[in-house]
């Protein structure tokens, strides 16, 4: 997916921040409570991921 497209629905930023963080120190849910490679996710599981690691 071009990044262009990430930043207009508001999730660039949002990705970018899940990737700086150190998975070591990251005690974050995953889409099934487990520990996850991101690369095996879906983008549905991907957004679903992020939606529930996200601080307002």
């Amino acid at each position: 997916m071009p990044p262009a497209r990430l930043r207009k629905a508001g999730l660039l930023e949002l990705i970018l921040q899940l990737a700086d963080r150190d998975p070591a120190t990251t005690d974050a849910p995953t889409a099934e409570g487990d520990a996850h490679d991101l690369d095996a996710l879906d983008g549905e599981s991907l957004l679903r991921l992020a939606a529930e690691t996200t601080s307002d």
